[in-house]
């Protein structure tokens, strides 16, 4: 019986001495991370540590995916991020490397597994974790006896995940930050799982994979005292300030391109249909010629967003390449046309080139700029609506407009003909 007490009183001592170093972000308070240092790696400088991610993910402020990642900016981070497994009650932990300020790839060398206390309850993902290598890592290294760590978090609002796949593809933050740990106050404890009360230590969740969490235990509260030392940094410094460029330039070259594609480009090929007296040719030219410059523009921006976002192999960046080097023709088959429609008083091969090269490059850049809103990620469905809706009125409307004159050019044309006959039948 004393033999007995004796071990019960040395396991909850073992889980009391556990500290947590916190952290929760003042831009949304109900994510929160926590890291413990076990005694044993605090001192070899190698070895476990248990991070801990938590926040919403149902519900009015519900996160599609949250993460914490060691180091002070993406590039060169090691990154951990969790959303909900395929079942929806579970949840998946995928490690990363940050290799720049895009999407960060999966890390197979990672070696994690979710520990107990893992699951969804009431809305509320909780990912409790254990990674063996964390002391270093492909493009960095932490000390785990480091009073300013320094460490980066980051969530998105928006295109709900659950999946088991570690290496899927997820959508850009709308939340990030960074801050740093004092690691020396969440230092002390056994190897054991410091997130969990000893009655609810056991069936942790899948090893190394970290593909699928553990149920939800009844028991998730830290057996050890908790000590919150995490200090957020300015949205304009560091990693931050690429982001706010990044996002500018994005808005930008969304814009820009949908001016373009959307606005001067069918504006000019109506005002070439319905003509709007002598000057409609260069009226006509003038605006294609100004949203040819709009379109260069973007994609001047589009190149310098797919070489910093490693995308320039995906079909917007190739689609959108194609088109606007495909535009430069339009300008010198213009003129050919022009010419030699003055000269032969109708259209001519060159005319129909330049008519329907035009129709399907204005085309091809309004359902690339649905493309682009799908690789950003930064819409969502009801964005992804209206640019749609909006793209299909302009464009219906215009083709619209197209089959309505050439019908009633072929009716004008018909009736031309008829008074031919009638007058040649009554000449004769």
């Amino acid at each position: 019986m004393k033999a007995t007490s004796y071990l019960l009183m040395a396991a909850q001592a073992s889980i009391a001495a556990a500290q947590l170093a916190t952290y929760s972000p003042s831009e949304d308070s109900e994510i929160s991370y926590a890291v413990n240092v076990p005694s044993a790696s605090a001192q070899s400088g190698s070895g476990d540590i248990f991070i801990q991610i938590k926040g919403p993910v149902s519900g009015s402020n519900a996160r599609s995916w949250i993460a914490i990642g060691q180091g002070s900016s993406m590039p060169g981070s090691n990154i951990f991020i969790a959303y909900p497994d395929a079942s929806g009650n579970n949840v998946t932990i995928s490690p990363r490397l940050g290799k720049g300020f895009f999407e960060p790839d999966y890390n197979s060398e990672a070696k994690v597994e979710l520990l107990s206390g893992t699951g969804i309850e009431n809305g509320m993902m909780t990912a409790n974790f254990k990674c063996s290598n964390c002391n270093s890592w492909t493009g960095g290294s932490m000390s785990f006896t480091d009073s300013q760590s320094n460490w980066i978090w980051s969530s998105a609002a928006y295109g709900a995940i659950k999946s088991n796949d570690q290496s899927l593809d997820i959508n850009q933050h709308n939340e990030r930050g960074s801050f740093t740990f004092d690691l020396t106050k969440g230092a002390g404890g056994s190897s054991a799982n410091p997130f969990v009360s000893s009655s609810s230590s056991g069936g942790s969740g899948s090893s190394t994979t970290g593909a699928a969490g553990s149920n939800p235990t009844a028991s998730s509260g830290s057996g050890g005292s908790s000590s919150s030392s995490g200090s957020s940094s300015s949205d304009d410094s560091g990693g931050d300030a690429f982001f706010v460029m990044f996002g500018r330039i994005l808005k930008a070259h969304a814009s820009v391109m949908s001016l373009a594609f959307l606005f001067f480009y069918p504006l000019g090929a109506i005002i070439m249909r319905i003509g709007v007296g002598a000057s409609t040719i260069w009226i006509h030219a003038a605006v294609q010629g100004f949203a040819y410059i709009l379109a260069i523009t973007g994609m001047g921006l589009g190149i310098w967003i797919a070489q910093k976002s490693e995308n320039l192999n995906t079909y917007h960046a190739i689609i959108g390449l194609v088109t606007v080097c495909a535009l430069v023709l339009q300008a010198p088959l213009g003129l050919l046309h022009h010419s030699f429609y003055k000269k032969q008083g109708g259209r001519t091969p060159v005319s129909y080139i330049h008519i329907w090269l035009g129709r399907v490059l204005m085309t091809l850049g309004a359902i690339n700029g649905g493309l682009g809103l799908l690789l950003a990620g930064s819409g969502n469905q009801a964005g992804y609506i209206t640019y749609g809706l909006f793209a299909g009125l302009i464009y219906v409307g215009y083709f619209a407009l197209i089959a309505g004159t050439i019908g009633k050019g072929k009716r004008a044309a018909g009736r031309e003909s008829h008074r031919e006959k009638v007058n040649g039948t009554q000449s004769s």
